[in-house]
């Protein structure tokens, strides 16, 4: 039998009632389990995106950064060390 039948007796529950019950929590399961693959996807994607850009092509938008003033140069100086530090 059904693992929920003592829980659905305990609420009085009858056939049509479980049905809607089940559809709607296989709906919010659905749900969720999309928005946790998702995430995931999304969270692979960027670091994906991160480790194919190389550190040379990293300091070169960088130095570009700095020598259009977008950037500071104490600034400059920390992302280079961060950067030369994933070597």
């Amino acid at each position: 039998m059904i693992a929920c039948l003592p829980l659905a007796n305990f609420y009085n529950l009858a056939g049509p009632d479980l049905i809607v019950i089940f559809f709607v929590l296989a709906f919010w399961f659905g749900l969720i389990a999309g928005i946790v693959l998702l995430v995931r996807f999304l969270v692979r994607r960027k670091t994906d995106d991160r480790a194919t850009n190389k550190p040379e092509q990293r300091l070169q938008q960088l130095e570009s950064l700095r020598s259009s003033g977008s950037i500071t140069d104490s600034e400059y100086q920390e992302q280079r060390r961060r950067i030369l530090s994933q070597v």
